[in-house]
Order: C-alpha cells, then structure tokens, then sequence
C-alpha cells in the first residue's frame, strides 16, 4: 500500500510540475505573440513609410522630367523667336 501512495505521489508531483511547465509556456506564447504583433506592425510601418518616400521620388523625378521638357520647349520657341527677329533685321537691312 505504500508503495502504491509514493507512486500516486510521485505522479501528483510529475503533474504539478507539468501543469506549471504549461502555465509557464501559455503565458509566454501570450508574450510572443504580443511582440509578434508589435513587430508585424513595426515592418508594415517601416513598409509604408518605405512606399511614400519611393512615391515622393518617383513624383520628384517626374517633375525633374516634365521641368526638362519646359526649358526644351521654352529654349525652341525662343530660338524660333531669334530666327524669326534675325529675318526681320536681314529685311530691314535690305530696305536701307
């Protein structure tokens, strides 16, 4: 009969230790996903953030772009503007 209580508990102590091993393991599986869900929101952030400034450089390029396209219209209709006056003086000359 004693033989059978120190067995019974032998296995009440392996059982409180597995339930503490369990409490243990539940609250820091709550702790990591806690910070899993910190991290994941950190990377979406950093993602996001990652996106507007490709976004910001992308809109500044283009308007780099379409600024270059302006001086080379404003440049041709100027050279049109100077070709056109040194016609004007070549007649003018001519009437002289």
């Amino acid at each position: 009969m004693q033989e059978t209580k120190s067995i019974i508990d032998a296995i009440e102590i392996k059982i409180r230790k597995l339930l503490h091993r369990t409490e243990n393991l539940a609250t820091e599986n709550k702790l990591l996903l806690e910070e899993n869900i910190k991290l994941k929101k950190e990377l979406q952030d950093r993602f996001n953030s990652t996106q507007v400034g490709i976004t910001y450089n992308e809109a500044e390029m283009a308007s780099a772009h379409s600024d270059e396209e302006k001086v080379k219209m404003i440049k041709e209709e100027l050279n049109s503007y100077i070709t056109e006056v040194n016609e004007c003086l070549k007649i003018l000359e001519g009437q002289s």
